[in-house]
């Protein structure tokens, strides 16, 4: 293997790792989980549980198949990639009902916070 081809698969591996990691803590959020949480349920560190939240290529795979499990009973590997599987599926749902909140409660404020003026510009109690 050369050196060019050897950079080229490493960096692809740390970007697949880094995918693996975000879609992993998308599903943990997606439960209302702290990382501390997920990591008792997974049996593994909290330290473990960032490192592959942040794609550390380091991490046993072993490690997050477990943390998988954890967060996702009988999902596998494969399904994080696949975006018809039902963990996508489920993920997309769920984040944009959260984004529809989001939206509709800032609006709720904005619109809270409009204050009326008088005939000088002078801002009135509403």
């Amino acid at each position: 293997m050369t050196r060019h081809s050897q950079a080229s698969s490493s960096t692809t591996a740390a970007l697949q790792m880094a995918e693996v990691g975000e879609m992993l803590a998308r599903i943990r959020h997606a439960h209302q989980l702290r990382q501390d949480d997920a990591a008792r349920l997974a049996g593994l560190s909290r330290n473990t549980i960032y490192r592959i939240e942040n794609g550390d290529a380091g991490v046993s795979f072993g490690h997050i198949i477990c943390y998988l499990e954890a967060l996702s009973p009988g999902a596998t590997f494969s399904e994080l990639f696949d975006k018809r599987s039902r963990i996508r599926i489920g993920l997309h749902i769920h984040e944009t009902r959260t984004q529809k909140r989001v939206t509709v409660n800032a609006s709720k404020r904005k619109s809270s916070d409009i204050t009326s003026m008088d005939a000088n510009g002078n801002q009135e109690a509403s």
